[in-house]
């Protein structure tokens, strides 16, 4: 019984190369991992004869020429729970079928995340831990204000944005949002604030970004809305870097 060709591309934090494990079906496959990002000939090479391509992230695009060099190809396995960088047209019309890993903890630490960072910078951690190793412990220079009553606008308000929500409200924080499909009436479902894009770059003191990167969000911050920040308004993006132009590379 011939083994099932697997490639696994784009390992490159190692994860599945130290950790994987599959003693009850390596009789019947044939994985081969790659951590290193593999581009032309070396990519053409690795998935020549692979049945099945496991995809990391979005690192390695799928079109019709990466198609034409596998063959052999049967099946995609993505990991997240959409493929921006993936021609599925052209998948579809190459009878390649497709899956996605969408469980796992992503939202909730996408949110812890974004909450390290806005910790980190608002109550100047990193400041703190410097001047704790140098013996100057409660400079005056290092004593951040409250988030009590700050406010926090979310750029996107769904299963991400809601939880950053949460922990807001909890620290007393007055929260407001924007979306492109954003309504007053949905806004309130959550205990939070509808507004305008213009008014919320303008009146927060903390912006955190959670939008889906998509023809109508790419750029969406961009110069002439990033000028309209506060003078100390701390801006964190976990979603996808496209989202800030970065032609509007000084922030105000």
């Amino acid at each position: 019984m011939s083994k099932t060709k697997i490639v696994m591309l784009d390992d490159w934090e190692n994860f599945f190369s130290s950790n994987l494990n599959c003693p009850d079906v390596a009789e019947q496959i044939e994985l081969q991992i790659y951590t290193n990002h593999l581009v032309k000939q070396d990519l053409y090479q690795a998935i020549t004869d692979a049945e099945v391509i496991i995809l990391l992230r979005e690192r390695t695009a799928v079109d019709a020429d990466f198609i034409a060099h596998a063959p052999n190809l049967k099946h995609i396995i993505c990991t997240g729970a959409q493929v921006r960088n993936m021609d599925t047209d052209a998948v579809k019309k190459a009878g390649i079928s497709t899956s996605f890993a969408k469980g796992g903890d992503s939202k909730s630490t996408t949110c812890e995340l974004a909450w390290t960072l806005i910790l980190t910078a608002y109550k100047q951690l990193d400041s703190l831990r410097i001047s704790a190793k140098q013996a100057e412990w409660r400079h005056s220079d290092f004593i951040p204000s409250s988030l009590k009553d700050k406010q926090l606008g979310l750029i996107g308000l769904g299963s991400i944005g809601q939880k950053v929500a949460l922990v807001a409200q909890a620290f007393g924080m007055k929260v407001t949002c924007w979306s492109p499909n954003m309504t007053p009436a949905r806004a309130a479902e959550h205990g939070v604030e509808a507004m305008s894009l213009d008014e919320l770059m303008s009146s927060s003191d903390i912006i955190s970004i959670h939008l889906v990167l998509g023809p109508t969000t790419q750029h969406l911050l961009n110069a002439q809305n990033l000028s309209l920040l506060k003078k100390n308004a701390l801006l964190v993006n976990t979603s996808r870097a496209e989202i800030i132009d970065p032609e509007a590379s000084s922030l105000p």
